[in-house]
């Protein structure tokens, strides 16, 4: 390259921009407010050059200053800041500790084991993204002081947060009540449904009473349980009569004093429905019309006494009973006192006499005790049930257990104690939060917080299935917790603490006030015995006479609960008696804890939390921010304090600004001297970073008009852009303008609505500033909007210059010949043996089994199951819902799927066509690429067995079924059956078009093809009208005189047909990226004078544009290129 001396300067800026009096300009001082600016804004830090050496136009330090700091110079501020704030925390990061973090930035973690698990192929494409973007956030090369900022910064935000007493003894509190607790040792088993946890409940006669506790069902249930013998024993069977007695009006009653005969004259008596009957008085019985008898005089006794006890004296009880309770076919035997069998009773309820005759419908007979199958009982009493021991209930739990799990966990012994279990080496017994909380927040909450051993109240088990569904599970859960380790009892205090504070008046003439908030912020609720008079809010109506009732308070801290009963007296006449309420100060945590090691781990703890997750890079920035503040960090540039502002709010962004100090500081830790970061100490740090990325942006103007001919091929020889008369100047003028527009009807909007609040925008140039791409007048708008037009053409020239349509025209042949468009449902055989809740890795298990030499097995009983599933879906009236939901509830030891489930296998299904982003009713088919694509996003087995199933439904005697259905398909999560419908768009589409008329060819040359794949020069008429397509309004009449452009003609139907195929990919060549890659790589052609500024080399900065193209390069084609490419 020449000598710079010896250059000759080509372009003496030729294009003047001139802007009208309506334009608003900024100059570098506003009234009071002025801008830093650079020491020396008029050098010149790169120049770019023609292949003769000739200057087509330079950069100066300002150019690039001022573009750099529109784009990310608040950033670069801050990184600035920062660097020079934590200088000490620097040192007290250790080589491991960035080490760590460089693993985590690069890998997505910093495990070693899950590193070691990756695949090759996955840790090369994870360390090429981590490379790419060292290289474009400037830090190649330097990457440990990347991570040690990123450490400190995290380090500082941390104490922050610890200093700032965010952290308040009540979150702490909650930490710890919620989410603090040791490992506990508990036999939890997992059944697939409800109503399988029900069965294997039911299959041990085990039955849920009330909600707290599990009983034996006694294979009998009682009709009535307030049937009773004179020895106040259940009614097992009996005999008796019916016996009535005269009232004193010598009305006939029955013994529950209902008159069922009213006296009338003589000895008439009437029914209800006024039918009359005669008391004869010979007999004494009463007799109905026809003279038959209705009741025997020795029934109807002269008192109810007397009809009770004569009624006794003439009851015979019986005993039920079965030598098998709960064996159906056995009938019930009825024993007299002597034990000898009077009467049997089968299944169906029907009684016979000692000689085997059906007398059901004759006898007199009353059954009470009633053998029923357990899955017919709807309540469970004291007398239907027994109680168990929690040892009894333990053995149960533990053959459950072993029917589960005994196929592929080590059995447990059947006859365990519960301290024999808890010492057995067992990591399927111990349980730990973390890890539970993981898959399941609630099941973690459940086992270690619901299920409490110190409460006496409490049993140690499920006492019913626990819902606590997976992904895609229904998943529920019986547990029985072994061990519970000491904790200290933090809730009881508190709880305890906050009774101490409810007190209420006791004699109450009016509304009184009831406490709703507690200490620890807790809730208080209240309601009362009798409404009537004192509601639960305290709202007073004075009853007739003075009335006590109970006001009940039920407290809930952090979901614990305490109720309590407190006795009142509402005065029919008088005044409430006011009492004292206490104002103690509330009694902290800490203080209750007494253990300040234990106290900062947890605060500490919610510190981390608080950096991590979704609100981790707002919490960061937040605290960020106040470190800053303590340093009287203060912004003298305008328009990076404005930006400033609008992420932190409480910013005084106000200032008078600065010649040359961009922010100022009032010391460091440890420092208390002032520091100012200046125009230059700014540039100097950005730009020593990747000062090719900035360049390349603030190049683009001048690349676009003084290094090509883009401007003058769209708008002509005119360069003075307000006097050009094109239709595309004129158009984009006219978006200018309606900037401004759009500007005032946001502020009439705000007026309008007070309830949006404060207009966001100070004035018209803050608007643009931040919303059009930091632009500071309305000339940089309309040279935005030209850049912004002509980049377009640089992509559009980029497909020649790097072959790129050749690069990916043979990924558009594989959308083509890969093509599928199909409604899929599909069937999963999975496992899940850590009952995360997610499918175990299917290859991982396979290699398990191999291992242990079981795979063999483990294949013929797959197989059996594959061909099980074939059976029942055999039947039409099936579907894979139903046999998911057959498969669910179906018990351990069913004849069909019992075997199965042993071994650990689960079904799910899914529909797998994909919701409309606009309207969820609306599904679509998958497709191979493109919008509803599948290819990137599903593992390479599964898009397989797609691309085959679509071949085999185009195969002739497949193209009428109304459904195909695939073999087994493995993959990492298991092995699929895939059922397929066709949808609208089955048919892949022909790009095989010929002209009509040869001779006289409507279209553009290279749109003819004679098969039914894409051509490349197919593409390439479709890539540039998709480039034109995104420039102008190809509708308009007359576009391309209007325009002054050349609009391939393809027909309409084919271009569609085109679409599906390279849509997709075509519209990803055409974005910034692939000008970045084409930009970089004519920055090349350029040089670097020496400048003040810049300490690398020029062959450092020139490496800089290769390794940012290099960068976009791989992260947009690298994926397209072949071996053969490479």
């Amino acid at each position: 390259m020449n000598s710079p001396l010896a250059k000759k300067f080509i372009i003496v800026f030729s294009v003047v921009i001139t802007v009208v009096i309506a334009a608003v300009v900024i100059a570098f001082s506003t009234g009071n407010t002025k801008y830093p600016v650079l020491s020396d804004p008029n050098g010149i830090f790169y120049e770019r050059v023609d292949d003769s050496d000739n200057v087509l136009y330079s950069i100066t330090n300002e150019e690039l200053y001022e573009n750099f700091k529109s784009k990310d110079g608040l950033q670069q501020l801050l990184l600035l800041v920062d660097k020079t704030l934590l200088e000490d925390t620097f040192s007290s990061i250790t080589d491991d500790e960035i080490a760590e973090r460089i693993k985590l930035m690069t890998y997505g973690t910093s495990d070693d084991t899950e590193i070691a698990e990756l695949t090759p192929e996955k840790k090369v494409e994870l360390e090429a993204e981590y490379e790419t973007n060292m290289i474009l956030s400037g830090y190649h090369g330097i990457e440990s002081e990347y991570a040690m900022l990123a450490l400190a910064r995290e380090k500082t935000a941390r104490q922050m947060i610890l200093d700032s007493g965010d952290i308040t003894d009540l979150k702490t509190a909650t930490e710890f009540l919620t989410n603090t607790w040791d490992d506990i040792r508990a036999l939890r088993i997992r059944y697939m449904s409800s109503s399988d946890a029900a069965e294997a409940l039911r299959e041990r006669k085990l039955l849920t009473y009330g909600v707290s506790s599990l009983r034996r069902y006694n294979g009998y249930n009682f009709k009535m349980e307030s049937l009773l013998d004179p020895d106040n024993d259940l009614v097992e069977a009996y005999q008796t009569i019916q016996t009535y007695y005269f009232d004193d009006n010598q009305n006939i009653l029955d013994l529950n004093d209902n008159i069922l005969y009213s006296s009338g004259t003589g000895n008439l008596y009437t029914d209800e429905d006024d039918v009359e009957y005669t008391l004869d008085g010979a007999t004494g019985n009463l007799l109905d019309e026809d003279l038959e008898v209705v009741i025997e005089s020795d029934k109807i006794l002269t008192s109810k006494t007397a009809a009770e006890t004569y009624k006794e004296l003439h009851t015979t009880y019986y005993t039920v009973t079965k030598t098998d309770p709960f064996d159906e076919d056995e009938r019930a035997r009825v024993l007299n006192e002597n034990d000898q069998v009077v009467y049997t009773v089968d299944k169906n309820g029907k009684i016979y006499d000692d000689h085997d005759t059906d007398i059901t419908s004759t006898t007199t007979l009353y059954v009470n005790k009633v053998y029923t199958p357990i899955e017919k009982i709807s309540r469970v009493s004291l007398f239907n049930s027994s109680e168990l021991t929690d040892q009894e209930i333990l053995t149960d739990f533990i053959d459950m257990y072993n029917e589960v799990y005994g196929l592929y966990r080590p059995a447990l012994p059947t006859a365990a104690t519960i301290a024999e279990l808890a010492a057995l080496d067992d990591d399927y017994l111990s349980f730990n939060y973390d890890d539970v909380k993981a898959s399941s927040s609630g099941l973690a909450t459940y086992m270690f917080r619901t299920l409490d051993l110190t409460d006496d109240s409490l049993e140690c088990y499920s006492p019913t299935p626990k819902s606590y569904p997976g992904q895609n599970d229904t998943a529920h859960y019986l547990v029985f917790k072994l061990t519970q380790p000491e904790k200290f009892a933090a809730h009881t205090q508190m709880l305890d603490n906050i009774v101490s504070q409810i007190v209420i008046p006791t004699t109450i003439g009016g509304n009184i006030t009831l406490m709703t908030k507690g200490w620890y912020n807790s809730s208080i609720a209240w309601t009362s015995s009798n409404s009537t008079v004192l509601t639960g809010t305290g709202v007073f109506n004075a009853p007739q006479v003075d009335t006590e009732l109970d006001l009940t308070y039920r407290i809930n801290l952090s979901g614990y609960i305490r109720s309590g009963k407190i006795t009142v007296n509402c005065l029919a006449n008088g005044d409430t008696v006011e009492v004292d309420v206490p104002d103690d100060e509330e009694i902290s945590f800490k203080t209750m804890l007494n253990d300040d090691t234990l106290y900062n781990t947890l605060s500490e703890k919610l510190a981390d939390s608080m950096l991590q997750g979704s609100t981790g890079t707002t919490n960061l920035s937040k605290y960020l921010f106040k470190f800053r503040e303590e340093y009287g960090f203060k912004i003298l540039d305008h328009w990076l304090a404005r930006t400033y502002k609008k992420s932190f709010s409480d910013y005084d962004a106000e200032t008078k600004g600065d010649k040359e100090v961009v922010a100022t500081l009032s010391g460091k830790p440890g420092l208390t001297t002032p520091i100012d970061i200046t125009a230059d100490d700014l540039f100097e740090y950005a730009t020593s970073k990747n000062s090719a990325l900035y360049l390349m942006f603030a190049s683009l103007h001048k690349e676009l008009l003084y290094a090509t001919t883009y401007y003058t091929d769209s708008f002509g020889t005119q360069m003075d852009f307000y006097k050009n008369k094109s239709q595309r100047m004129s158009d984009l003028l006219t978006y200018v303008d309606s900037i401004k527009d759009y500007y005032g009807y946001l502020q009439s909007v705000y007026q309008q609505n007070p309830m949006y609040g404060t207009f966001p925008y100070d004035s018209f140039l803050e608007y643009i500033y931040f919303e059009h791409n930091g632009a500071k007048s309305e000339s940089d708008l309309i040279r935005d909007a030209v850049t912004s037009n002509l980049q377009s053409f640089m992509i559009d020239d980029s497909m020649d210059t790097f072959d790129l349509l050749e690069l990916v025209y043979p990924s558009i042949v594989e959308n083509y010949t890969n093509y599928f468009s199909l409604n899929v449902v599909h069937l999963l055989i999975l496992v899940d043996f850590d009952e995360d809740g997610a499918p175990d890795d299917y290859y991982d298990y396979l290699d398990s089994l191999e291992d242990d030499n079981k795979l063999d097995a483990y294949e013929t009983l797959k197989a059996a199951f594959y061909q099980e599933i074939n059976d029942y879906l055999a039947d039409e009236d099936n579907s894979f819902n139903s046999l998911v939901s057959t498969y669910r509830s179906a018990a351990y030891d069913d004849e069909t799927w019992g075997a199965y489930k042993k071994n650990g296998f689960m079904l799910l299904t899914q529909d797998l066509n994909i919701k409309d982003s606009s309207d969820e009713n609306t599904t679509h088919a998958l497709h191979y690429s493109g919008e509803y694509g599948v290819k990137d996003s599903y593992v390479p087995e599964f898009v397989n067995a797609l691309i085959d199933l679509y071949t085999e439904y185009n195969l002739p005697q497949n193209l009428d079924k109304e459904e195909l259905v695939s073999s087994l398909v493995d993959t990492v999560n298991g092995n699929h059956i895939i059922q397929v419908t066709k949808p609208t768009d089955f048919a892949r589409p022909s790009a095989q078009f010929s002209e009509t008329d040869p001779l006289n060819p409507e279209f553009s040359d290279g749109v003819e093809n004679t098969s039914d794949i894409p051509t490349i020069e197919q593409i390439r008429l479709y890539a540039r009208y998709y480039f034109l397509d995104q420039l102008y309004d190809l509708t308009a009449v007359d576009a391309e005189e209007k325009y002054n452009i050349v609009v391939p003609k393809i027909p309409a139907t084919l271009r569609n047909k085109l679409a599906v195929f390279s849509e997709d990919i075509v519209a990803e060549v055409y974005t910034m990226g692939t000008l970045n890659i084409y930009h970089a790589d004519r920055l090349l052609n350029g040089q670097f004078p020496d400048n003040d500024y810049v300490t690398r080399t020029e062959a450092e900065l020139l490496q800089l544009f290769t390794n940012t193209k290099n960068a976009y390069y791989q992260t947009m084609y690298e994926k397209y290129e072949t071996e053969d490419q490479e």
